[in-house]
């Protein structure tokens, strides 16, 4: 083993971080925060006794956030192209921090008007800062999941403020699409009665809010697909063309 090899070896003090701050992170909710332990460490359809497919979706979109920042960040760190470090560091912190936010929900929890504007210039900046390298790795990935993602909250929105404005947005759907939303909405979920009932899930029999919800996160899971794909052709072409440019 040379001695280079042996200095990119972890060292004791990486070593023990890595014991640290797993550690931190699972005594400081429960003795700092009284949580219960099982509602941190459990998986949650254990323990609220539902299908092991809970969240699934949703599950596989913090997966899908987590790979462009790692894909993005392991890239930034070895790269030696000073643009394109930069480029890979405002993608990989962007992607961490939308994992996250997801994942703990901190847009409910602080509000919604702090965190979207934020997303909103901080992509438009990064688009447009790095838009010479996302030509050339080739952008329309990047727009396509940009773009399903700004559906998503588009359908997000709309729902709000007809839950704010139900009245309004009936007469409207009655006026220009002859639906009768109202009827439609009311009274208990038959898809969800079959299910209870006889055990079979009929898809035709969905609620409106069912239907609003595979929209709304149906393209959010596209979107983030397109962002992670497109994040990991970045990292690739940066690795690779940096090191073309380095030999």
């Amino acid at each position: 083993m040379t001695g280079q090899d042996r200095r990119r070896r972890p060292g004791l003090a990486v070593i023990a971080a890595c014991i640290a701050v797993p550690a931190a992170v699972v005594l400081w909710p429960v003795f700092g925060l009284g949580i219960p332990p099982r509602m941190i460490l459990g998986d949650p359809s254990t323990f609220t006794e539902q299908p092991a497919y809970l969240g699934l979706i949703s599950d596989l979109g913090f997966v899908g956030w987590w790979t462009a920042a790692v894909a993005c960040l392991i890239a930034a760190s070895v790269t030696p192209v000073a643009t394109y470090r930069r480029a890979l560091v405002v993608g990989g912190v962007l992607s961490a921090v939308l994992c996250l936010d997801d994942l703990m929900m901190l847009h409910e929890t602080f509000g919604e008007k702090i965190f979207f504007p934020f997303y909103v210039v901080a992509s438009a900046l990064y688009l447009w800062r790095e838009r010479a390298l996302h030509r050339r790795v080739g952008p329309a990935l990047l727009v396509t999941g940009l773009a399903l993602l700004a559906t998503s909250l588009a359908i997000d929105s709309v729902a709000d403020l007809a839950e704010g404005h139900p009245a309004w947005f009936d007469h409207a759907a009655r006026s220009w699409l002859h639906l009768d939303l109202a009827a439609w909405s009311a009274g208990r979920n038959p898809a969800v009665d079959d299910l209870h009932s006889t055990g079979v899930f009929q898809p035709m029999r969905m609620a409106l809010d069912d239907w609003r919800r595979i929209a709304e996160d149906g393209t959010k899971f596209a979107g983030i697909v397109s962002w992670a794909v497109y994040h990991v052709y970045l990292a690739r072409f940066c690795l690779v063309s940096g090191g073309e440019g380095r030999g």
